[in-house]
């Protein structure tokens, strides 16, 4: 089997490029493939370093929309002409604005995932020209219209235990965690208003990974300058790493506080693999993997009064603590397995290759 898969965003290192690089790790096991992307950049550089065989349309990612276009869609054609390949999979919806023309004029299975809540809009618009759909969760799944949801499956992301992990005896100050890309959809100013009250009569240290420097970074920073603290290190704002096993190390509870409903997300579900409780906003995708006092606790979505009311109960009953971690841990490996997840994505992939 000879798959081509081409992703749109070769400058990112997001979730959803994190959990596509996990599973072309397994099915490189035993497929041929090829990753093709608009240009080098993060993705290229990751895949590279991970034996995966990278196409690139342009060194540098063109700013110009026609030149992008028009040269990626080249680069697809011409390398799907030298190579046969049996099938492409598009690793996001707006990807298919390019992958479309290696349907129509190779005559190969189109397959495209689709990590986002489903809109009517132009990133969206040529989802339907897809002969299969992989939906990352059932969430996304009900958000698209009945007829793409016909030819839809649903195959949770994998995500990949850490080496090295083990439970983490509660510190005498807790350390309460949030980590992702800071901006007003993710929700750190929630985390904020929640739990500085708990920072600032000293029973919590917070540490928000992700910083950057913009508006809503420097408004984050505006929050926690406007108070003082018991400890130096109260609130502790960190730039984004790309190694985030420290960063969970560190934390004793691991927060996502998203104001819009995440796909999936990641972060709680990494955080599990490090034996770390979860406390989640309860909706979108963080409501279908994260089930209330079995392997983590949810709140009521921009609510910051039901969050630190949420977190001081995980802090005041440790009773309930391992059943959580080994719950949550448990949920991981069932659910979101690298090998059995690509092997599902594969199954599906045989549908198309056998018409």
């Amino acid at each position: 089997m000879k798959i081509l898969h081409f992703s749109a965003f070769p400058l990112s290192n997001s979730g959803a490029n994190i959990s596509m690089l996990t599973m072309l790790v397994e099915m490189k096991k035993t497929a041929d493939l090829t990753l093709c992307t608009i240009s080098r950049g993060a993705l290229s550089e990751a895949a590279e370093a991970l034996g995966i065989r990278t196409v690139c349309a342009f060194e540098k990612f063109p700013n110009a929309r026609l030149i992008r276009v028009i040269g990626t869609i080249t680069t697809l054609l011409r390398l799907t002409k030298r190579e046969h390949f049996d099938l492409i999979h598009s690793n996001s919806a707006i990807g298919n604005h390019y992958c479309k023309f290696v349907k129509w004029f190779r005559r190969i299975p189109l397959i495209t995932h689709q990590r986002d809540e489903y809109k009517p809009n132009y990133f969206h618009s040529n989802l339907g020209k897809a002969d299969g759909i992989i939906a990352i969760t059932n969430f996304v799944k009900s958000t698209m219209p009945e007829k793409l949801q016909k030819k839809t499956i649903v195959i949770l992301n994998p995500v990949r235990e850490p080496a090295e992990k083990s439970a983490k005896p509660l510190a005498t100050i807790p350390v309460i965690g949030v980590i992702g890309r800071c901006n007003p959809d993710k929700g750190q100013d929630i985390f904020l208003d929640a739990l500085l009250p708990l920072a600032i009569a000293g029973k919590v240290k917070l540490a928000v990974c992700g910083i950057v420097e913009d508006e809503y970074s420097s408004f984050l920073r505006q929050l926690v300058g406007k108070h003082s603290y018991p400890f130096a290190d109260s609130v502790t704002l960190i730039p984004y790493c790309k190694d985030v096993s420290e960063f969970y190390q560190k934390c004793d509870v691991v927060v996502v506080p998203s104001r819009f409903k995440e796909p999936m997300g990641r972060v709680q579900l990494e955080a599990m693999t490090f034996l770390r409780p979860v406390v989640v906003a309860n909706h979108g995708g963080l409501a279908e993997t994260v089930t209330d006092g079995k392997n983590g606790l949810t709140f009521i979505p921009g609510d910051p009064a039901d969050l630190r009311k949420k977190v001081e109960f995980l802090l005041t009953h440790l009773e309930i603590w391992p059943t959580l971690l080994e719950n949550g841990l448990s949920y991981v490996r069932q659910c979101h397995n690298p090998e059995k997840q690509t092997e599902n994505v594969v199954t599906f992939y045989r549908k198309f290759l056998e018409k």
